[in-house]
């Protein structure tokens, strides 16, 4: 499915396909192509795969593009039929042509319905209204017309206001009642179907308007116009404003189209091009070129992602935007001459014109480098990733090697007599190959200071590429002007074999890097590129679809697909196996000069005259399968091996996350590219889906069981199978590959899946069906990606793009609601799903163990969800996908696009624990407890605390930090206190001594901070309790470790003020000292002034000299003898009030 504002991916496919292996869903899966004289509408039927074609030569056609075949034709008019369009609801075909006349045509037999004159000029445009029976006429005679046919095709309304041909005319979506016309006048009219005035006229294109389509963008409705200013505008028609205009085609723009199931806009113009935009960012994400001249018309259906093109050859295509081109990075610069990409940096290289070279960063899409290398064009730069460096060559002759880390210039030397065209690495020897326009191809050491260590000559003309044979990198093939490819080897300065490639000058060569096939690609000036087997020195095939110079080809390492690139400003795909053109696209950034692609990604960089276009092709997933005892069946291209894990020996010590030295084995070969590959529930059969096909395999011969059509493949728990062969057919089989049940759902099926229940899935809901009879089971509105069932088949995981529900099947409910025979309506068996939990995570891909769900994320981490909770167990360093589980070897196994093979631990018996936990059987669970290790006990303890569980968790925890918090939970003091004198840490016995104190266990609280050594707490302790001896230890307690506040409270709660007076002289709080004892015991104020006058004599003499002494100035001191009789008495009774409370 298309999500933009990702890059738009294109499919297609041809009619009359040929073999199993001729189709490729790469970059298309279904197209159906048919030549006729030139289409000027298409329409596409609601529930039927048929295409509605109206012609210029007055003939209407209906096309099957399931079947690829036509299923109707018949002749209208001598004159052009300019519209048609099918009422679904009556079974009827409506056309409007040239010689004036409106026909009505039942779709089954074929016969006119009814036939009248509708204008007085050529009729543009019929519009069915979708639920009134109402259709809409316009015309070259400005008029618009509304017919009802419940009245016998009566004309019920004429509305005038165009000053020019009425080109199209669209009914508001949102409110049936108005409608849009579009006229070359210039102008945008709004109508209400009972006026004949138009509402408004919006104004802004500066030539005609010939399309127009309402669209919805964040509820509010908007218009699109297309015009023969080659513009195309979105308009606020309520505000009459023009939002945005979309600005890329070279000619009048024909049709436009919102599509209704997907955020993108579809332009199409007569310059041949269809451009598609995103509709909310307006941002041009794709253009398509397939070189049928003028594109009149664009239809699409509600429900479905297909699209039709009409063309001027007359040429059809229906288009699910589905697969597989996504364009990762778009970058505008000067003409680029050279691209290259690194084999493990998200790097570019580009080579410009301008003299620089650049490195583009394509994951944060910035310039990660910039070097400039000459005033004059770089045409070839590459990577040396083993060395860090890399290696340039330039018009001015020179070579020139950087380290791109430091962009220190590492070496600069002269190599050729004239303009250096490429320049190759070698894969693994220290040599680098350089042609020149000087005839040569010359052969660089760098480990012997750069030196020339070869010189090939041969050629009579430029030497526009060279390129080491991936299978014999001894050799090397070489492509020049002189109209030939030469093949070399290193050690000889003569070529090995010449090939009269083409009849003009060729640029570009590429070896074939899989299979057997000793095979090279050519691109030439006389517009064609050729596949040779170099073996036989004999022309294997010849690509024709451009129309200008051939500049780059190359067979991709990872997918059957050929590239090539122009100067027409096309890149055309190719199947690498059938040679047919599977896509076509232009960016509009002119003429193509470089393709680059890298082994292990399905990348490709694009160089052009204006900048630089990364696309990817297809997924990264690879295609593999494992069944339950270990084996692993996985496709590369159409090549099948398998490998086993339990081939790894016992004596091989497996570590979670390492790669596993598995022995690989050749199994066979598919006869299609494979898609998808899947073993059945038993794991004797493997089903490989992929070019619109299935092919079923025995997994341990590799024999062709059964075979036939499908975009999707699945099998239900007990080996049968089902197949959706369109959005409106699906076909179920027995267990012995016989046909049982063919169903045509009421909605477009855009997904299957299998399992316990048959599921069939359209954009935003599921329905799920028995397999025995296909009944409805149950709908659920959702938006699903992927779906998951147990091997209980009580069990499904639901996966949408941003989260995941977990979901109870009550099978014995249904049954029970299935016999009784009662009715099912549209939403099923009402109760036939309970929601047990929603987890807002992305599931990339997951797997049932038990009742356990087992899934990576969108971060890669690998995770597990029983009874709704999460469970991180590992943090995966790149992405990988799951395999499967061993349940005799408690591993989790995963696999990257590499085809490396990793497991990770995850108990069987951790999982069967918390299954049991879950569905209550405690008894049960604590007898698998003692089977599970040690060092899981503590996420057994977190996993029961999360049910609530928290006595068991005190029991099973083993950590003492997290026990002694499970048992402050609790209130278990006893408990955290053993741990607290075990662990021995000052914070536990504060924590544990604040609880005992507030549920009243003074002596535990008192020892708990003891062992704390809180003084603040047990002073507050012994002074609640009035304990004078407690306070007197404190005191001492408090002094010795240099707590003098605590020590001062004890000390004066005590009485004790001497000491209190001593404790402050000590710790040189002086002046308080003095105030003290002027206060509690004026006999000493003499004895502490001495004192502070000594004390503060070091600083300020004449300040220490300001302190008065009551005994030498008692005239200073109000009351002092009174003072000293009140201590006396005071004295007397002072620290007998605390003895005696606490007595």
């Amino acid at each position: 499915m298309l999500l933009l504002p990702l890059p738009v991916t294109v499919s297609t496919c041809l009619a009359n396909s040929p073999s199993k292996a001729s189709e490729t869903s790469l970059v298309k899966e279904k197209e159906f192509t048919q030549l006729s004289e030139r289409v000027k509408s298409v329409d596409l039927h609601p529930t039927e795969p048929w295409i509605l074609a109206s012609l210029y030569s007055g003939t209407v056609c209906i096309w099957n593009y399931q079947s690829q075949t036509l299923e109707k034709s018949f002749k209208v008019t001598e004159s052009p039929v300019r519209s048609a369009k099918f009422i679904a609801r009556k079974n009827w075909i409506v056309t409007g042509s040239d010689d004036k006349f409106i026909r009505v045509y039942d779709q089954d037999t074929m016969e006119m319905i009814k036939e009248f004159e509708a204008h007085k000029d050529y009729i543009r445009c019929v519009s069915v209204h979708p639920s009134l029976p109402c259709v809409l006429s316009s015309s070259d005679d400005m008029l618009i017309k509304m017919w009802d046919w419940e009245k016998g095709w009566e004309c019920t309304q004429t509305y005038e206001g165009h000053s020019h041909y009425v080109m199209q005319s669209v009914f508001n979506p949102k409110d049936c009642n108005t409608f849009a016309s579009a006229s070359l006048d210039g102008t945008i009219k709004i109508w209400n179907l009972n006026s004949p005035a138009p509402i408004s006229t919006l104004e802004g294109h500066s030539k005609g308007v010939n399309s127009v389509d309402y669209f919805i963008n964040s509820e509010k409705t908007y218009l699109l116009s297309g015009s023969d200013d080659y513009t195309v505008k979105v308009w606020d028609y309520e505000a009459k404003t023009c939002v945005h205009t979309l600005e890329s085609h070279t000619n009048n723009v024909c049709a436009v189209c919102v599509h209704p199931e997907f955020p993108i806009i579809i332009t199409s113009s007569e310059d041949g091009t269809i451009c598609i935009w995103d509709a909310n960012t307006y941002r041009l994400e794709n253009t398509l070129n397939y070189g049928l001249e003028r594109v009149w018309t664009v239809g699409c259906k509600k429900g479905s992602d297909q699209v039709a093109f009409g063309c001027d050859n007359g040429t059809i295509m229906i288009s699910p935007l589905r697969l597989e081109i996504k364009r990762k990075l778009a970058q505008r610069s000067e003409r680029v001459k050279s691209v290259d990409l690194h084999p493990t940096e998200p790097w570019i290289l580009v080579s410009l014109y301008s003299g620089t070279v650049c490195i583009w960063n394509y994951q944060s899409q910035t310039m990660a480098k910039s070097f400039e290398v000459t005033e004059l064009p770089v045409r070839s730069a590459k990577f040396i990733a083993r060395k860090q460096w890399v290696v340039a060559g330039a018009d001015d002759m020179f070579i020139r090697v950087y380290n791109y880390n430091t962009m220190d210039k590492i070496k600069v030397f002269e190599a050729h007599t004239d303009y250096i065209r490429c320049v190759a690495v070698h894969p693994t020897l220290p040599y680098v190959l350089s042609s020149s326009d000087d005839m040569l191809i010359k052969l660089w050491d760098w480990e012997k200071g750069w030196v020339c260590t070869q010189i090939f000559e041969g050629h009579s003309h430029y030497v526009m590429q060279v390129t080491f044979n991936p299978k014999d990198t001894n050799t090397f093939a070489s492509a020049s002007l002189d109209r030939t490819i030469k093949i070399w080897n290193l050690g000889s300065p003569d070529p090995n074999f010449t090939l009269d490639a083409h009849q003009k000058g060729v640029n570009c060569v590429d070896y074939f890097t899989g299979g057997d096939k000793p095979y090279l690609i050519t691109g030439s000036d006389d517009h064609t590129a050729k596949v040779w087997d170099y073996q036989t020195k004999s022309c294997v095939q010849t690509l024709e679809g451009h129309t200008h110079n051939v500049s780059a080809v190359c067979f991709h390492p990872e997918l059957p697909i050929i590239v090539t690139g122009s100067e027409d400003g096309t890149v055309r795909i190719w199947h690498s196996t059938t040679y047919r053109l599977e896509n076509t696209l232009n960016y509009g950034l002119e003429r193509v000069w470089a393709v680059g692609y890298m082994k292990g990604s399905r990348r490709i960089v694009i160089g052009y005259d204006e900048g630089t276009i990364m696309v990817k092709i297809g997924r990264e997933e690879p295609v593999a399968s494992m069944d339950n005892s270990g084996k692993i069946i996985w496709a590369k291209h159409n090549e099948i091996q398998t490998v086993n894990i339990k081939s790894v020996g016992a004596d091989f010590e497996v570590t979670d996350g390492e790669r596993l030295p598995l022995a690989v084995k050749e199994l066979g070969t598919c006869d299609l590219y494979p898609q998808s590959l899947k073993h059945n529930p038993n794991g004797r059969f493997v089903v490989v889906c992929g070019d619109g096909e299935y092919i079923i395999y025995t997994a341990l011969a590799w024999r062709n069981r059964s075979f036939g059509s499908a975009l999707e493949f699945v099998w239900s728990l007990d080996g049968e199978y089902a197949v959706r062969e369109s959005t409106s057919k699906i076909k179920i089989f027995s267990k012995n590959f016989q046909e049982k049940k063919s169903v045509r759902p009421t909605f477009s099926a855009e997904h299957i899946y299998g399992g316990t229940l048959l599921a069939m899935c359209a954009n935003d809901f599921i329905c799920f069906y028995d397999w025995a009879e296909c009944r409805l089971i149950r709908r659920i509105d959702v938006t699903v990606k992927n779906l998951y069932w147990a091997d209980s088949g009580d069990l499904v995981a639901i996966a949408s793009d941003t989260s995941f529900y977990i979901l109870k099947y009550n099978r014995d409910l249904v049954s029970s609601y299935l016999d009784s025979g009662r009715p099912v309506d549209e939403q099923g068996v009402e109760d036939a799903f309970e929601l047990l939990h929603e987890t807002n995570e992305r599931v990339r891909t997951g797997l049932w163990v038990g009742d356990c769900f087992i899934y990576n994320n969108s971060s890669w981490r690998l995770n597990y969800c029983v009874g709704g909770e999460v469970t991180t167990m590992y943090h995966l360093d790149r992405p990988m996908y799951l395999l499967g589980y061993l349940a005799n070897q408690s591993r989790v196994y995963l696999i990257d696009k590499e085809f490396n093979v990793m497991g990770y631990t995850l108990l069987l018996s951790l999982i069967e624990y918390k299954t049991l936990v879950m569905r209550g059987d405690l008894e049960r669970a604590n007898e698998i407890l003692p089977s599970i290790p040690k060092e899981h006990h503590n996420s057994v303890a977190r996993f029961l605390e999360s049910r609530g569980m928290i006595e068991n968790a005190l029991e099973v925890a083993t950590d003492p930090d997290y026990k002694f918090e499970l048992a402050i939970q609790l209130g278990r003091l006893e408990i955290a206190k053993e741990i607290a004198t075990e662990v021995q840490s000052e914070s536990k016995w504060k924590q544990l001594g604040e609880l005992a104190m507030s549920t009243g266990k003074l002596e535990m609280a008192e020892d708990c901070m003891k062992h704390a050594t809180d003084l603040s707490g047990l002073l507050l302790l012994y002074s609640s309790l009035g304990d004078a001896e407690g306070i007197s230890k404190l005191a001492s307690l408090a002094k010795e470790q240099g707590k003098n506040n605590v020590a001062f409270l004890c000390l004066f709660m005590l009485g004790k003020v001497e000491d209190c007076l001593q404790l402050l002289v000590e710790s040189n709080r002086i002046p308080e000292a003095a105030l003290m004892a002027r206060s509690y015991l004026p006999s000493k104020v003499s004895e502490i002034v001495a004192i502070w006058r000594k004390d503060l004599n070091k600083v300020n003499p004449k300040a220490a000299e300001s302190l008065a002494d009551p005994d030498e100035y008692p005239n200073m001191f109000d009351d002092w003898q009174v003072a000293l009789s009140v201590e006396s008495k005071v004295t007397e009774t002072r620290g007998v009030y605390l003895l005696q409370r606490s007595t």
